[in-house]
C-alpha cells in the first residue's frame, strides 16, 4: 500500500462533552490531544474544555469525524501549511475561544461547532473570516454535511502572522446568544 502524503497539516477541534468516546478512542490509538482551555481565561472550566489534536486524512479519528453524525456535528478541522509552528497553531486555536464585540464585551465562542460556523458565515466580512482563520488556510466542516459545504466560506485569503481577535457587532452577539 502506497502511503499518501498531504501538503498541509490538519487539526481537529472537538467538543468532547458531545463526543463522549473521543478521549477513549484517542487513548486506544495512542493519539495525543490537548485541552483547548489550558492557559486561557477559561482554564477553570477544563472539565468542559474541547480538545484539539493533529489528525491525518483517512486515519481513525478523521474517519470518525467524516462518517459519524455526532462527531461531524461536534468539531471542525483547521488546515495549516507544514511550515506553521506548533505555537502559531495553538495561538490560532486558543485565540478563537474568546471573541469581542464592538463594545469590547468578551464572549465565549464555540468556533468548533459547524452549526455556529454556518450561522456566522452569513454575517462575517472577509477580514473577519481571515481573523477567524488566523494562521490556518481554511476551516473545514465534515464532509458528512456535504449539503452545507458551499454555505460555509471559511477560506483564509490572507494567511499571515495574524494575531487579531475576531470582533463582531453587538447585533450578531445578541443573535449568537439567543
Amino acid at each position: 500500500m502506497v502511503e499518501e502524503r498531504f501538503e498541509n497539516d490538519f487539526y481537529l477541534v472537538l467538543d468532547v462533552l458531545r463526543v463522549i468516546d473521543a478521549k477513549k478512542l484517542c487513548a486506544q490509538h495512542d493519539i495525543e490531544y490537548q485541552l483547548l482551555y489550558v492557559n486561557t481565561m477559561w482554564e477553570q472550566q477544563l472539565d468542559n474544555s474541547p480538545i484539539w489534536l493533529k489528525v491525518e486524512p483517512y486515519e481513525v479519528i478523521w474517519n470518525k469525524w467524516t462518517q459519524d453524525p455526532i462527531w461531524a456535528s461536534s468539531g471542525v478541522v483547521f488546515e495549516f501549511t507544514k511550515n506553521t509552528s506548533q505555537d502559531e497553531i495553538e495561538s490560532t486555536l486558543k485565540r478563537n475561544i474568546t471573541i469581542k464585540t464592538e463594545g469590547d464585551r468578551l464572549l465565549l465562542f464555540r468556533f468548533y461547532s459547524p452549526k455556529t460556523l454556518l450561522f456566522m458565515s452569513n454575517y462575517l466580512e472577509l477580514e473577519q473570516i481571515n481573523d477567524l482563520c488566523g494562521r490556518s488556510k481554511r476551516i473545514i466542516i465534515s464532509p458528512y454535511f456535504k449539503e452545507y459545504k458551499s454555505l460555509i466560506k471559511c477560506q483564509n485569503n490572507e494567511v499571515k502572522n495574524n494575531n487579531r481577535r475576531l470582533i463582531i457587532s453587538e447585533q450578531l452577539a445578541l443573535e449568537l446568544l439567543s
